[in-house]
């Protein structure tokens, strides 16, 4: 019987109204040539977010030379999700929002993932400004692995650690 191949959303948190980045990791011991997959947060309270920038030839997409607003800090344009060295080569992807759920299809049967346990990516989300304070369930609702196109999807699962929505510490004016 195969492995089962796995994929983790790890802990992440943020205030209302701000953005935060949900790690995903990739426990996967064969190759990996497609991923089909659906986040999902209960309460759902967030939406995929990407920087706002100044598309300055008309491409649809961040380009280096672009003026952007750096909202969460870290020096670099941060988009909807961001893949790491794990994803080399060519990879097809669509990345969406649909019923509440972030999708994600990445598909490059030749130059594969290869089998690793590190991050796959960190998908950029927005907190609803009224969330109340407390913590998000996320999960995996479908999720599909393939290594080869020809073959069936493997046997792997999803799950995913709290995301915590922090309230404001309120300070008090001393005397």
């Amino acid at each position: 019987m195969a492995d089962t191949q796995k994929i983790i959303a790890k802990e992440a948190s943020a205030l209302p109204g701000e953005t935060a980045l949900i790690p995903v990791y990739m426990s996967n011991t064969i190759q990996v040539g497609k991923i089909l997959m659906h986040l999902r947060d209960t309460p759902n309270v967030f939406t995929l977010f990407e920087e706002p920038y100044t598309d300055a030839n008309n491409n649809s997409e961040w380009d280096s030379t672009e003026i952007y607003e750096d909202t969460n800090g870290d020096g670099m344009w941060t988009g909807m999700v961001t893949f790491s060295d794990r994803v080399t080569g060519s990879w097809t992807k669509t990345i969406t929002e649909f019923n509440g759920r972030v999708m994600v299809i990445m598909t490059n049967w030749n130059t594969p993932i290869q089998a690793d346990t590190t991050l796959l990516m960190k998908i950029n989300v927005l907190v609803d400004s009224t969330a109340s304070p407390g913590a998000v369930v996320l999960d995996f609702p479908t999720l599909g692995l393939k290594a080869l196109e020809d073959e069936s999807y493997m046997t792997s699962s999803g799950s995913g650690e709290d995301f915590i929505i922090s309230q404001e510490a309120s300070t008090e004016d001393e005397l």
